[in-house]
């Protein structure tokens, strides 16, 4: 398997152990023309490293793609990976949002959030102005 064979990358949820110190993120991909989930998992060490392992769901020994992809594609995958957690955590938050306060700390946080990465910003801007329309709040210009 290449990476080329992976697209349409979804994230479906977080769940978080060990004190906050894994996060294991359920992701949704196409495999070829097969959608499988996935997880995404981060491993933050005690000397501020960070560790991650990609695991199929449902995958036999030798086929998970830790096995299956190059160490090339394994480390750009988490690179898009990386990016599509931080939309994900942000559309999570704009949907519980129902008040225009709730949209513009949302809207805040983001601005502050010097972690997101700015090649995907307009991700956030067009989540956030779908979510304003849904609520009844008229179209900003963003």
């Amino acid at each position: 398997m290449k990476l080329s064979d992976i697209r349409d990358i979804v994230y479906v949820g977080a769940t978080y152990l060990n004190f906050g110190h894994t996060a294991q993120y359920t992701m949704r991909a196409t495999f070829g023309n097969v959608r499988r989930r996935f997880m995404y998992i981060v491993n933050k060490h005690d000397d501020d490293g960070e560790s991650f392992s990609l695991h199929l769901e449902g995958a036999v020994e030798g086929e998970d793609l830790m096995d299956v992809l190059s160490a090339r594609d394994i480390f750009e995958l988490e690179g898009i990976l990386a990016k599509e957690v931080k939309v994900g955590q942000y559309a999570e938050k704009l949907e519980k949002c129902d008040s225009e306060t709730d949209l513009r700390n949302v809207e805040f946080e983001f601005l502050d959030d010097l972690s997101f990465p700015v090649s995907i910003a307009h991700r956030f801007w067009e989540l956030f102005k779908s979510r304003r329309v849904a609520l009844g709040f008229e179209e900003v210009a963003i």
